[in-house]
This record gives structure tokens, C-alpha cells and sequence, in this order.
């Protein structure tokens, strides 16, 4: 988890009940990226208030999608082939998806069944 003054503002922030603050803060938390979510999910565990957590739960959501998106422009602009694009669609669904152990396991398959 990263910790800094910065970073405990802005969840204390997450409650404010004024839409724009709201989306400030959201979207600051959100260009941290993928650093937050354990912030973000201990947050949530410690938070009894359904509706700060479905806006936990909406930030989480926005990091990862926005994560997956770089991922896809990166996919798009370099020379993996269909098989990562693939991982990459299903990584929307499974977002703690390892990719690494996918492979492994779609190469062990192809030395049982083509050897």
C-alpha cells in the first residue's frame, strides 16, 4: 500500500458530499493508478456506509478499466499477437487475471497434446 499525506486526503475526501469535490478527488485517485487499489479496498473493508463504498467500488472499477485501456493502446501500437488481445478481453471480466500463469499453462497444453 502506498501511504502519503497526499494520498490519505484525498480518501478522506471520497465522503464529501459535494458532487464536484467528488469528481476531483475521484479522478486524482484514479490517475494514481493501479498503486491505489489496496488503499482503496482497505478503505472499503473499514467502511460501513454502503454508498461510500459502491463509490469505492466505481474508482476501483475506473482504474482498472483505465489501466486495461493503456494496456490495449500498448497491445495495439507493439507486435503481440491475437493470443494477448485475447488475455487482454478477458482481463476486463478478471481484472487480477496473471497472464503469466495463463501462458504457462496454454504451453504446457500445447507439448501434451502436439508432442
Amino acid at each position: 500500500m502506498v501511504e502519503n499525506k497526499e494520498i490519505s486526503a484525498l480518501l478522506h475526501l471520497i465522503d464529501d458530499p459535494d458532487e464536484e469535490v467528488y469528481i476531483t478527488v475521484s479522478e486524482r485517485i484514479i490517475s494514481l493508478g493501479k498503486a491505489i487499489i489496496p488503499n482503496l479496498e482497505s478503505l472499503w473493508e473499514n467502511t460501513s456506509n454502503e454508498e461510500i463504498q459502491e463509490r469505492i467500488e466505481l474508482i476501483i472499477h475506473r482504474v482498472h478499466f483505465r489501466d486495461l485501456t493503456d494496456e490495449f493502446e500498448n497491445w495495439k501500437n507493439g507486435s503481440a499477437g491475437l493470443l494477448e488481445g485475447a488475455l487482454l478481453v478477458a482481463k476486463y471480466h478478471y481484472p487480477d487475471m496473471q497472464h503469466g500463469i495463463i501462458l504457462q499453462e496454454i504451453e504446457k497444453n500445447k507439448k501434451k497434446y502436439l508432442a
